[in-house]
């Protein structure tokens, strides 16, 4: 069960910075969904456990390569400072989650993506790492490049639009995944990225996605060593053998990779779709909030009856404090189970944030963020997805204290 520390048991956090939701926090630099004001942000802080001199000096490499390289599914750097000597970056995106978490969802649920939903993903994954090859690196005079890319590394908004977070840092990975960060082997042994090692790297994420995806039977085919001498076999064999039997001066450019990526789908009747692709991961977002229903018809809630805390099934008490908002939209739904009733989005808005005016993206985006934190401290199996909104699961017994 996740639980905020006691630094971030508040509302206003640090420099205008509100509502912290975490969505990577054992990493080297820790990602927050956030709050500026009335529009939801992406926080990067420092972890704790790197030096400062280390801290700093990656912190300024991202600051420069999110200035620099900010584009399509590339964040723009928006602010930067330090807080309690943890440097930390604001970036113009609205995060919710990571693409580890959804594969965790569609392992958990055995649910596979569209062949052309994951290839549009993917190609904008490979047009976005071709574009910062484009773009020199001012401290090292040498192109940008991702180093390591794998699921941990790639965000999604609320909408399923996919971003990546950083280049040539491996800041956002974790040693602890589902599908394992994909890097090149001179990488691993010490060597810096460069573009011939981001093309490695792209190549086994490819093919460490096909257990998530419905791949055409042509293909599987191929994959399975059924068919060795059809001409989509020889291509896949010559091309993985171009990529991961030489030395990385001979590898192809990703261009040419691109250019033939493309031609292929063409053959197979494929249209990439990242219309689709981020349709498959809205849609598995909101399955992620009602993946853990209440499995019992004896799940039990007790809170306080002002809801500064809370405890399900006699677990920790998780305490709320000083979170206002997150207190009135946890009563507001409490309220409404008790009647029976579900509550939309905008009920859940007026009673977190009374008065306050705000564009219906931010205010969904605000709500979304807070049932996100109640859910991370201990109420998944308690708020359900339902309708246009939220409820508390109509098998769970409430008791106020």
């Amino acid at each position: 069960m996740f639980t905020l520390p006691d630094s971030m048991r508040t509302n206003d956090w640090f420099d205008g910075i509100c509502d912290p939701v975490p969505l990577q926090t054992s990493t080297p630099f820790e990602v927050f969904a956030v709050r500026v004001g009335s529009t939801a942000k992406t926080l990067l802080l420092a972890n704790e456990s790197l030096a400062a001199a280390d801290a700093q000096r990656r912190s300024d490499a991202l600051a420069t390569a999110h200035e620099q390289l900010a584009g399509p599914h590339i964040p723009a750097l928006q602010s930067r400072g330090s807080h309690r000597g943890r440097p930390w970056l604001l970036l113009d995106a609205a995060l919710v989650s990571n693409g580890d978490e959804l594969l965790c969802v569609q392992a958990d649920r055995s649910i596979k993506q569209p062949y052309a939903a994951a290839m549009g993903g993917l190609s904008a994954v490979v047009s976005m790492v071709r574009r910062i090859h484009e773009v020199i690196d001012p401290h090292t005079r040498a192109p940008y490049a991702m180093g390591t890319i794998g699921a941990a590394n790639l965000y999604y908004d609320q909408g399923g639009g996919l971003w990546v977070l950083g280049a040539g840092d491996n800041g956002f990975a974790r040693a602890r995944t589902l599908l394992p960060t994909m890097l090149a082997p001179e990488l691993a042994l010490g060597e810096s990225p460069t573009p011939a090692t981001d093309i490695f790297a792209l190549s086994a994420l490819i093919r460490s996605m096909v257990p998530y995806v419905d791949v055409p039977e042509p293909i599987a085919r191929v994959l399975r060593g059924d068919e060795t001498d059809s001409w989509l076999a020889r291509l896949t064999h010559e091309t993985n053998a171009r990529i991961w039997g030489v030395p990385k001066a001979r590898r192809p450019p990703l261009a040419l990779l691109e250019r033939v990526f493309r031609g292929l789908l063409r053959v197979l009747g494929v249209s990439p779709s990242y219309e689709a692709h981020c349709a498959f991961i809205e849609k598995l977002l909101i399955q992620d909030e009602v993946a853990s229903q209440p499995s019992s018809p004896r799940v039990v809630l007790e809170l306080a009856a002002d809801a500064s805390w809370f405890r399900v099934q006699q677990q920790d008490t998780q305490r709320l404090g000083s979170r206002a908002p997150l207190r009135r939209v946890l009563l507001c739904l409490v309220d409404h189970a008790e009647r029976g009733e579900s509550c939309d989005v905008w009920r859940l808005l007026e009673a977190g944030w009374p008065g306050e005016r705000v564009d219906p993206e931010a205010g969904a985006n605000r709500v979304y963020a807070a049932v996100s934190t109640l859910r991370r401290m201990g109420l998944r199996s308690v708020i359900e997805r339902f309708d246009a909104g939220y409820r508390i699961g109509p098998s769970v017994q409430i008791e106020r204290r």
